[in-house]
Protein backbone atom coordinates (compact mmCIF):
# COMPACT_ATOMS: atom_id res chain seq x y z
CA UNK A 1 0.00 0.00 0.00
CA UNK A 2 1.03 3.23 -0.88
CA UNK A 3 1.53 5.35 2.53
CA UNK A 4 1.88 8.70 0.50
CA UNK A 5 -2.04 9.77 1.13
CA UNK A 6 -2.38 9.54 4.12
CA UNK A 7 1.12 11.61 4.58
CA UNK A 8 -0.11 13.86 2.51
CA UNK A 9 -3.72 14.54 4.20
CA UNK A 10 -2.79 14.31 7.99
CA UNK A 11 0.82 16.58 7.55
CA UNK A 12 2.83 13.38 9.54
CA UNK A 13 5.06 10.33 9.03
CA UNK A 14 5.45 7.34 10.68
CA UNK A 15 8.73 8.98 11.92
CA UNK A 16 7.02 11.61 13.42
CA UNK A 17 4.29 9.55 14.86
CA UNK A 18 6.60 7.69 16.65
CA UNK A 19 8.62 10.63 18.48
CA UNK A 20 4.94 11.72 19.58
CA UNK A 21 4.35 8.32 21.15
CA UNK A 22 7.83 8.41 22.82
CA UNK A 23 7.49 12.11 24.43
CA UNK A 24 4.04 10.52 25.82
CA UNK A 25 5.55 7.72 27.05
CA UNK A 26 8.82 8.68 28.17
CA UNK A 27 9.44 6.48 31.09
CA UNK A 28 9.03 3.51 29.06
CA UNK A 29 12.69 2.80 27.72
CA UNK A 30 12.32 -1.03 27.75
CA UNK A 31 10.70 -3.42 25.58
CA UNK A 32 6.27 -3.26 26.97
CA UNK A 33 5.81 -6.66 25.18
CA UNK A 34 8.93 -8.91 26.62
CA UNK A 35 11.17 -6.38 29.25
CA UNK A 36 14.32 -7.32 28.60
CA UNK A 37 15.01 -5.37 24.93
CA UNK A 38 15.19 -1.69 25.08
CA UNK A 39 13.05 0.68 23.13
CA UNK A 40 14.47 3.84 21.15
CA UNK A 41 13.75 7.20 21.58
CA UNK A 42 12.59 10.09 20.42
CA UNK A 43 16.57 11.28 20.52
CA UNK A 44 17.91 8.41 18.70
CA UNK A 45 18.61 8.69 15.40
CA UNK A 46 16.75 5.37 14.37
CA UNK A 47 13.26 4.15 15.75
CA UNK A 48 11.68 0.88 16.83
CA UNK A 49 9.62 -0.81 14.46
CA UNK A 50 5.59 -1.04 15.37
CA UNK A 51 4.55 -4.77 15.32
CA UNK A 52 1.57 -5.36 13.77
CA UNK A 53 0.05 -7.79 16.94
CA UNK A 54 -2.33 -9.79 14.31
CA UNK A 55 -0.31 -10.09 11.37
CA UNK A 56 -1.02 -8.39 8.23
CA UNK A 57 -0.94 -11.16 6.03
CA UNK A 58 -3.41 -12.81 8.38
CA UNK A 59 -5.16 -9.82 9.52
CA UNK A 60 -5.23 -7.69 6.37
CA UNK A 61 -8.12 -5.14 7.67
CA UNK A 62 -6.27 -4.75 11.26
CA UNK A 63 -3.23 -3.87 9.27
CA UNK A 64 -4.75 -0.14 9.09
CA UNK A 65 -6.29 -0.36 13.11
CA UNK A 66 -3.43 1.52 15.08
CA UNK A 67 -4.26 -0.36 18.01
CA UNK A 68 -3.27 -3.34 16.52
CA UNK A 69 0.14 -1.72 15.98
CA UNK A 70 2.23 -1.79 18.87
CA UNK A 71 6.13 -0.09 19.46
CA UNK A 72 8.53 -3.36 20.15
CA UNK A 73 11.90 -3.94 20.64
CA UNK A 74 12.98 -5.78 17.39
CA UNK A 75 13.69 -9.21 18.69
CA UNK A 76 9.89 -9.23 19.73
CA UNK A 77 8.79 -8.31 16.09
CA UNK A 78 11.37 -11.12 14.05
CA UNK A 79 11.26 -14.13 12.82
CA UNK A 80 12.92 -15.65 15.69
CA UNK A 81 10.11 -14.31 18.43
CA UNK A 82 6.99 -13.33 16.75
CA UNK A 83 7.29 -13.10 13.21
CA UNK A 84 4.33 -13.91 10.83
CA UNK A 85 2.95 -16.49 13.24
CA UNK A 86 -1.14 -16.03 13.76
CA UNK A 87 -1.21 -14.70 17.18
CA UNK A 88 -4.40 -16.17 17.90
CA UNK A 89 -3.32 -19.90 16.49
CA UNK A 90 -0.72 -20.08 18.71
CA UNK A 91 -2.42 -18.80 21.98
CA UNK A 92 -4.80 -19.93 24.43
CA UNK A 93 -7.80 -17.71 23.32
CA UNK A 94 -7.18 -15.01 25.68
CA UNK A 95 -4.54 -12.32 24.89
CA UNK A 96 -3.29 -9.12 26.33
CA UNK A 97 -4.57 -6.00 24.67
CA UNK A 98 -1.41 -4.03 24.31
CA UNK A 99 -3.20 -1.00 25.07
CA UNK A 100 -4.76 -1.94 28.31
CA UNK A 101 -4.31 0.99 31.02
CA UNK A 102 -5.73 -1.48 33.74
CA UNK A 103 -3.21 -3.82 33.47
CA UNK A 104 -1.37 -4.41 36.72
CA UNK A 105 1.94 -6.03 35.29
CA UNK A 106 3.31 -8.96 35.66
CA UNK A 107 5.75 -10.84 38.64
CA UNK A 108 8.77 -13.08 37.36
CA UNK A 109 10.24 -15.52 39.83
CA UNK A 110 13.55 -17.36 39.00
CA UNK A 111 14.18 -20.82 40.35
CA UNK A 112 17.11 -23.22 40.12
CA UNK A 113 15.74 -26.72 38.39
CA UNK A 114 18.94 -28.04 37.76
CA UNK A 115 22.20 -26.75 39.37
CA UNK A 116 25.76 -27.13 37.53
CA UNK A 117 29.08 -25.71 37.87
CA UNK A 118 29.09 -24.27 34.58
CA UNK A 119 26.47 -21.09 35.75
CA UNK A 120 25.79 -21.29 32.05
CA UNK A 121 24.39 -24.53 32.14
CA UNK A 122 22.28 -23.88 35.23
CA UNK A 123 18.61 -24.84 33.88
CA UNK A 124 16.08 -22.56 35.16
CA UNK A 125 12.33 -22.83 35.73
CA UNK A 126 10.13 -19.43 35.47
CA UNK A 127 7.33 -18.77 37.46
CA UNK A 128 4.57 -15.86 35.55
CA UNK A 129 1.99 -14.21 38.03
CA UNK A 130 -0.79 -11.59 37.57
CA UNK A 131 -2.35 -10.03 40.47
CA UNK A 132 -5.79 -10.25 38.48
CA UNK A 133 -5.42 -13.86 37.98
CA UNK A 134 -4.88 -14.03 34.12
CA UNK A 135 -2.96 -17.08 33.41
CA UNK A 136 -4.60 -17.61 29.83
CA UNK A 137 -3.37 -14.57 29.10
CA UNK A 138 0.08 -14.87 30.26
CA UNK A 139 0.19 -17.96 28.64
CA UNK A 140 -0.61 -16.91 25.74
CA UNK A 141 1.97 -14.02 26.17
CA UNK A 142 4.70 -16.64 26.41
CA UNK A 143 3.87 -19.24 23.55
CA UNK A 144 3.28 -15.87 21.39
CA UNK A 145 6.46 -13.84 22.35
CA UNK A 146 9.01 -17.69 22.91
CA UNK A 147 9.36 -15.56 26.22
CA UNK A 148 10.88 -18.63 28.65
CA UNK A 149 13.03 -19.50 26.40
CA UNK A 150 14.62 -15.90 25.41
CA UNK A 151 14.24 -15.23 29.46
CA UNK A 152 15.91 -18.54 30.53
CA UNK A 153 18.97 -17.74 27.49
CA UNK A 154 18.97 -14.04 28.40
CA UNK A 155 20.02 -14.95 32.25
CA UNK A 156 22.15 -18.03 31.57
CA UNK A 157 24.51 -15.55 29.52
CA UNK A 158 24.48 -13.12 31.75
CA UNK A 159 24.41 -14.25 35.65
CA UNK A 160 27.77 -14.85 35.94
CA UNK A 161 28.60 -11.39 35.25
CA UNK A 162 25.34 -10.36 37.59
CA UNK A 163 26.68 -12.77 40.45
CA UNK A 164 30.23 -11.83 40.01
CA UNK A 165 29.01 -7.72 40.87
CA UNK A 166 26.76 -8.92 43.55
CA UNK A 167 29.84 -11.08 44.94
CA UNK A 168 32.24 -8.34 44.58
CA UNK A 169 29.36 -5.59 46.17
CA UNK A 170 29.48 -7.19 49.50
CA UNK A 171 33.20 -7.83 49.69
CA UNK A 172 34.32 -4.43 48.52
CA UNK A 173 36.54 -2.78 51.56
CA UNK A 174 34.87 0.13 51.89
CA UNK A 175 31.71 -1.77 52.80
CA UNK A 176 33.17 -3.94 55.57
CA UNK A 177 32.08 -1.73 58.67
CA UNK A 178 28.36 -3.11 57.24
CA UNK A 179 27.53 -6.57 58.65
CA UNK A 180 26.92 -9.00 56.01
CA UNK A 181 23.22 -9.00 55.96
CA UNK A 182 23.28 -5.30 55.70
CA UNK A 183 25.48 -5.63 52.42
CA UNK A 184 23.56 -7.83 50.91
CA UNK A 185 20.22 -6.02 51.29
CA UNK A 186 21.94 -2.60 50.19
CA UNK A 187 22.80 -4.44 47.32
CA UNK A 188 19.88 -6.15 46.32
CA UNK A 189 17.71 -2.30 46.81
CA UNK A 190 19.94 -1.01 44.63
CA UNK A 191 18.94 -3.43 42.03
CA UNK A 192 15.73 -3.09 42.84
CA UNK A 193 15.93 0.24 42.33
CA UNK A 194 17.73 0.39 39.65
CA UNK A 195 14.82 -1.73 37.92
CA UNK A 196 12.32 1.19 38.67
CA UNK A 197 14.20 2.80 35.87
CA UNK A 198 13.48 0.53 33.47
CA UNK A 199 16.99 -0.20 32.45
CA UNK A 200 16.25 -4.13 33.81
CA UNK A 201 13.24 -6.12 34.54
CA UNK A 202 14.74 -9.74 35.13
CA UNK A 203 18.18 -8.95 36.46
CA UNK A 204 16.90 -9.18 40.33
CA UNK A 205 14.91 -12.11 40.51
CA UNK A 206 17.45 -13.90 38.48
CA UNK A 207 19.85 -12.82 41.30
CA UNK A 208 17.36 -13.63 43.97
CA UNK A 209 16.68 -17.43 42.71
CA UNK A 210 20.81 -18.09 41.88
CA UNK A 211 21.93 -16.55 45.63
CA UNK A 212 19.28 -18.69 47.46
CA UNK A 213 18.70 -22.01 45.19
CA UNK A 214 22.53 -22.69 43.52
CA UNK A 215 25.43 -24.18 45.74
CA UNK A 216 27.69 -25.76 42.27
CA UNK A 217 27.70 -22.76 40.09
CA UNK A 218 28.01 -19.94 43.02
CA UNK A 219 30.86 -21.93 44.74
CA UNK A 220 32.43 -21.87 41.09
CA UNK A 221 32.49 -18.02 40.60
CA UNK A 222 33.70 -17.82 44.16
CA UNK A 223 36.35 -19.54 43.32
CA UNK A 224 37.57 -18.02 40.34
CA UNK A 225 37.09 -14.85 42.66
CA UNK A 226 40.05 -15.61 44.89
CA UNK A 227 41.72 -17.22 42.21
Amino acid sequence: MDGDPFKDTYHTSLREHFDSFSDKNKETTLCPICGIGELKKKEDSTRDQYDHFLPKALYPFSSVNFENLVPSCKECNSFDAKGEDDTIAVSTGKLFFPFDNLHNGISVEFHIASDHIEPEKVDWRIDFTNPDGKNDEIESWKAVYKIETRYSGHVKARINKWYRFYWEYIHDSDLQHLSEADRKLCCLKALEKDETLELSFIRKPALDGFIDESVMAKAEIEARYYS
